[in-house]
């Protein structure tokens, strides 16, 4: 095995955390955008560093007053989304 130099992999110029990628003849890279408290998506036909960064497609996706991060799974062939989210009082 052998490393290269380390690359940015995701940068869409704001501050994300919990991200998750589901690969097939596209795609998808669902993250959580730390200044709304949301999901978003985006979506490429490439995995290289960078090919997410102008890709959002959807979203904001939240319920409630918090969400957690996102869990991509298969749904009957259909890339779908499992959203996490609870009430804090």
């Amino acid at each position: 095995m052998s490393v290269g130099t380390p690359q940015v992999y995701f940068d869409p110029g704001f501050s994300v955390l919990d991200a998750n990628v589901i690969t097939g003849s596209t795609n998808y890279f669902y993250y959580k955008r730390e200044s709304d408290n949301s999901l978003y998506g985006c979506k490429s036909t490439s995995l290289n560093p960078g090919s997410f960064d102008n890709a959002t497609y959807t979203g904001p996706f939240r319920q409630g007053n918090a969400i957690e991060a996102p869990e991509l799974v298969w749904l009957q062939g259909t890339p779908g989304i499992c959203m996490e989210t609870r009430t804090h009082r």
